[in-house]
């Protein structure tokens, strides 16, 4: 799998991973580039993952929001070449990548070192706890990833209240080796803002959607301290476009 090297782009890179599927990367790497995109920032998302769930969420967003160049890297354009397929358009500010679940070894590596920060989602569930825990002793031991020049931060995902597994993953929280810095609550919001192309703050009306905006506030100063999720426009939700396309 060809990642794309840190070298030659001035460019801030945050990537999503987790080697469990399901654990919501695609969430958090598309309302992260939807964040960046309404700042006015110059924002690339790159899918890794094979189910290609940034790029459909990306063919879904209207003309009327931000724009966000994507890339999907999972499928070979027939029509060019693969270098060409990959190119990050010149002046881009923030990079987003969503990765595959089940990496590991060198390939988990390469996403590493060509990363600036790296965000792990993880939900309230016994076997995505394990998981994480295991991703995390990876990192730590075999890619080393205290001696390089990487912030990595936790993310508690699809949170449901009082709930007994919620006991488990605050105690799993309080002793990862990582900053813990958010906890999105599993509604059906983010699901609705997906199916338009859209971030959880770009949803109209603003009300609708307080305290899930709200839940960003410290994820968002972790990897871009200054931004704002509150100064966007008030549109209504766009008409969908079923053969929107895509610029590779």
């Amino acid at each position: 799998m060809q990642v794309i090297s840190k070298s030659g782009y001035d460019v801030k890179r945050i990537t999503v991973l987790n080697s469990k599927g399901g654990s919501g990367k695609s969430i958090l790497a598309t309302n992260i580039a939807s964040i960046f995109a309404t700042n006015s920032l110059r924002t690339t998302l790159i899918d890794y993952d094979p189910q290609g769930t940034a790029i459909r969420w990306l063919k879904q967003r209207s003309d009327e929001y931000s724009p966000i160049h994507g890339i999907n890297a999972t499928q070979q354009n027939p029509g060019m070449t693969r270098s060409y397929q990959m190119r990050v358009p010149a002046g881009t500010d923030r990079m987003i990548i969503d990765t595959p679940a089940g990496i590991h070894g060198l390939e988990l590596n390469d996403f590493v070192i060509n990363s600036d920060y790296i965000l792990i989602p993880v939900i309230p569930s016994d076997a995505d706890i394990h998981a994480t825990t295991q991703l995390i002793a990876n990192l730590l031991l075999n890619v080393k990833i205290r001696s390089l020049d990487v912030k990595v931060a936790v993310i508690a995902n699809r949170v449901k209240k009082n709930t007994k597994i919620l006991n488990q993953l605050d105690k799993f929280l309080q002793q990862v080796d990582f900053p813990f810095v958010g906890r999105l609550r599993d509604t059906q919001n983010y699901v609705n803002a997906a199916k338009q192309g859209i971030g959880i703050h770009e949803m109209y009306p603003p009300s609708l959607v307080k305290q899930d905006v709200s839940d960003w506030d410290d994820i968002l100063k972790f990897v871009e301290d200054g931004l704002t999720l509150y100064d966007h426009k008030e549109l209504p939700p766009p008409i969908l476009d079923e053969n929107k396309q895509v610029n590779y």
